[in-house]
């Protein structure tokens, strides 16, 4: 597990060089066209897969390490729907980038069918070594390759298409070394087929919500402004999701621990200490951030400095995002899944309905997109902590996090009249207070271990 989230701490720092280089050696047009590419190759990848990547990881009632005949079936079933669903999108929007939308979708759903074997036959080395090291690092391998010898000839959309070819055969091979699938066709009975997809189209609602509210603020700004637009908002979020790093690194983790212990007192002590511990840790770092603007502007791009009202609201975002801690993960985790589909869905229909009204009708630009999210995260978040206390009494906002914010304005004011210095000594402070109250009260606690 420990091994689990140093991986993702890498895939997250490989994601953040990424970035930079990209803002930094393309404009954001460019950098806006393949975010928008990529939104819809996995929305239409979602869609191809049809939920069978959580049906076999699930392994219900269908043998399936040992039933080779169905998941060979089942793959190419997925890759023709694939096919047939990037066809018809690319015929009624006249999408541009045909065949590499194609490609990019079919390659994506067989990825993510090997993934979900690796999970299968308890290979999470394999899964994590994919996943987190090898994925990222090829796109970046490649990204810095094409851009000093080959960038006129290849674009974005194409390094990470080359990228996903890589990861391919390289899942290929290790499919057939493990021998955890033989490529050899035979033909089963229609009716274990249609069986094993009614069981999928369970999750299939469930994964096209998650990965529309992914998408659909990038669909927008790139339909009611400009793919420009696009690539700074991207950019300016990806820079506001510091923030959220670690929430994303460790959910691994406590996951595990909130289903072993599900619907007991244990649960919500393991939800409370790590939720205060993370938040405690990530404030400061959304202060910072804010603080020290000018300088991670250069980092990415200096175009950027025009645009940190934008930054102040996604960090305003992010923190009543994080501020009760892991919401989605207590209802996922707790025997609440469906009340998280719901909420999820609900988030997906404030968020199209406000950015919207926000950008079409009242004309905000980017501004009304932040003012959006805001809006939206905020009904989110209290709608999920409503449902957990329905279960669970769990405040909406931590202890720690009046404490950690209150002191965080305080430091952030008197640092804005003395100099950065000072930010960097008491933010060092700090820390150094937050690691003996984690010793006392957290890594001491033997009950959440």
């Amino acid at each position: 597990m420990i091994s689990n989230i140093l991986s993702r701490f890498y895939s997250i720092f490989i994601g953040y060089i990424t970035i930079i280089f990209i803002t930094r050696n393309y404009s954001f047009s460019e950098y806006g066209e393949y975010v928008i590419f990529l939104a819809y190759a996995s929305i239409l990848s979602v869609i191809g897969l049809l939920g069978v990547n959580k049906t076999i990881i699930s392994e219900t009632k269908f043998k399936l390490t040992n039933n080779n005949k169905l998941l060979i079936n089942v793959l190419l079933i997925n890759v023709l729907v694939s096919f047939l669903i990037v066809s018809i999108f690319s015929l009624i929007f006249s999408f541009d980038n045909y065949l590499k939308l194609l490609f990019l979708v079919i390659i994506s759903v067989i990825i993510q069918i090997f993934n979900s074997l690796f999970l299968l036959n308890n290979k999470n080395k394999i899964y994590s070594l994919l996943t987190y090291l090898v994925e990222q690092s090829t796109f970046l391998f490649l990204l810095f390759t094409i851009n000093y010898f080959l960038k006129d000839e290849f674009n974005l959309i194409d390094i990470a298409l080359f990228s996903n070819c890589i990861l391919l055969f390289t899942s290929l091979y290790l499919v057939s070394y493990n021998k955890i699938l033989k490529f050899k066709f035979e033909f089963i009975d229609r009716n274990s087929l249609i069986d094993f997809y009614k069981e999928s189209a369970a999750f299939l609602g469930s994964n096209i919500v998650e990965i529309m509210v992914l998408s659909i603020d990038k669909i927008l700004i790139n339909t009611l402004l400009n793919s420009k637009s696009v690539g700074i908002y991207s950019t300016l979020d990806k820079i506001s999701r510091l923030t959220v790093s670690i929430f994303n690194a460790i959910s691994p983790l406590l996951m595990k621990k909130i289903a072993f212990h599900k619907q007991t007192l244990k649960a919500v002590s393991i939800y409370v200490h790590y939720s205060s511990l993370v938040i405690a840790i990530s404030l400061p770092i959304s202060f910072s951030i804010y603080y020290f603007r000018a300088y991670v502007f250069s980092v990415f791009n200096d175009e950027l400095i025009s645009y940190e009202l934008i930054l102040l609201g996604l960090l305003i975002a992010r923190m009543i995002q994080y501020s009760s801690g892991f919401k989605a993960v207590m209802l996922q985790m707790s025997g609440m899944k469906n009340q998280d589909f719901y909420t999820k869905l609900l988030k997906l229909v404030l968020n199209v309905c406000l950015i919207y009204m926000f950008l079409s009708i009242f004309k905000l630009k980017l501004l009304g997109m932040v003012v959006a999210l805001i809006i939206s995260i905020l009904i989110y978040s209290l709608v999920q902590v409503s449902i957990i206390k329905r279960h669970y009494k769990i405040k909406y906002f931590q202890n720690v996090f009046y404490f950690s914010f209150l002191l965080q304005v305080l430091i952030y004011m008197v640092a804005s009249n003395i100099g950065y210095v000072s930010m960097i000594i008491f933010e060092l402070l700090y820390y150094i207070m937050i690691y003996f109250y984690a010793k006392k009260n957290f890594y001491l606690n033997k009950d959440l271990k």
